[in-house]
């Protein structure tokens, strides 16, 4: 994640328009230790905070969304049919609709 933002920020840049943004996927594990899943929660709590540092960065520039789900189904667990799940599609289409929107 860090890589391909730091190779597709100046490509933003170099853009005439101001239509470019960038969704990062973090998790609602940032706020919680959780058993088992330390490593998940570290990795999630840098994207997390790598977003809000980038926002800072490119205020006005580019739309940076970190986007946290609690709970995301999919075939790597056991979530499929929770109905406190979303897919990952839906997921997808939240993160999309509120791109542009958030500050």
């Amino acid at each position: 994640m860090t890589y391909l933002t730091h190779r597709i920020i100046p490509l933003f840049l170099e853009r005439k328009h101001k239509n470019c943004g960038i969704i990062n996927l973090s998790s609602q594990s940032v706020t919680f230790a959780l058993r088992k899943l330390s490593v998940y929660s570290a990795t999630k709590a840098y994207n997390d905070h790598f977003s809000k540092c980038l926002s800072e960065d490119f205020a006005n520039v580019i739309d940076i969304l970190d986007c946290a789900p609690a709970i995301v189904s999919s075939g790597g667990n056991n979530y499929v049919n929770d109905p406190l799940s979303c897919t990952s599609q839906e997921c997808a289409r939240w993160g999309l609709k509120a791109l542009g929107k958030v500050t």
